[in-house]
């Protein structure tokens, strides 16, 4: 898979490449899989946690990317769903 290739799926999916592994953006629904790009600890959105990051510089600028999408859920491999504010929270920890 590509940065930007959409994928025929549920609507259809856009992936987005960030080190180390993707996301996937669901454009009807406004919901982002993040695998490590984000995590959730006591209902907190978090970016990628340095202890499992080889490159935290080169993750919080694929984070950019994450800004130009309407997101309005975040699926997160580790610590599960977030969704209050999301587009705004995702600007707080790029701009951090």
């Amino acid at each position: 898979m590509s940065d930007g290739q959409k994928l025929p799926y549920c609507g259809g999916i856009t992936v987005i490449h960030t080190p180390g592994h993707i996301c996937l953006y669901l454009p009807q629904s406004k919901i982002l899989i993040t695998g490590d790009e984000f995590t959730v600890t006591d209902g907190k959105s978090l970016g990628p946690v340095p202890h499992f990051t080889l490159d935290m510089d080169m993750a919080m600028n694929s984070m950019k990317k994450l800004t130009q999408y309407d997101i309005e859920t975040v699926s997160c491999y580790h610590g599960g769903i977030y969704h209050e504010n999301v587009n705004q929270r995702i600007a707080e920890l790029v701009n951090k």
